[in-house]
């Protein structure tokens, strides 16, 4: 708490005004921090770009936007272990709505016949999860043999060629 009321420029008394306790804190930080992510993983999948162009830039919006910053803080696997517990419905609603956004742009995507969904018999929705869950997967790996950027572009150029956009 010490650290947070020196990086706000307040004592920490004034801290304990506004939270009971650094778990309050986390809770409060988390939900913003995920609520800006999720707007710029809506900004990247808007943008007038083919639709794996946009999922790839919107997925390395979400992790980048998520995962490094806390990543390089002194506190920063303290953080991660404290996520399941403290916020763990935040970050469940958030990948919800991740899945939800890029299926949503695939679906479109195959209505303009920029992709065609019928060449795999895969609906948007499973597409969507199949692509958040590799790349979970590759996180989650450790130190993989396939970094998660070369995992996903990898991932999108295959699903490229399957399913034939017009580019």
């Amino acid at each position: 708490m010490r650290d947070i009321a020196e990086a706000a420029g307040i004592s920490r008394a004034a801290v304990y005004l506004h939270f009971k306790n650094k778990e309050e804190v986390f809770r409060a930080g988390s939900i913003r921090a995920h609520g800006q992510v999720m707007h710029a993983v809506e900004l990247e999948l808007s943008r007038n770009l083919e639709v794996f162009e946009r999922i790839e830039a919107a997925l390395s919006t979400y992790f980048a936007g998520l995962l490094e910053e806390i990543s390089g803080s002194p506190h920063g696997s303290e953080l991660f272990d404290a996520n399941v517990g403290l916020v763990g419905d935040v970050a469940r609603e958030a990948r919800q709505r991740l899945v939800q956004l890029i299926a949503t742009a695939l679906s479109e995507a195959d209505h303009f016949g920029e992709i065609k969904l019928a060449n795999i018999g895969a609906s948007s929705e499973q597409l969507a999860t199949l692509i958040c869950t590799t790349i979970d997967g590759l996180k989650n790996a450790g130190a993989p043999a396939l970094p998660v950027r070369s995992g996903l572009a990898l991932q999108l150029q295959m699903m490229r060629a399957s399913i034939g956009t017009t580019l």
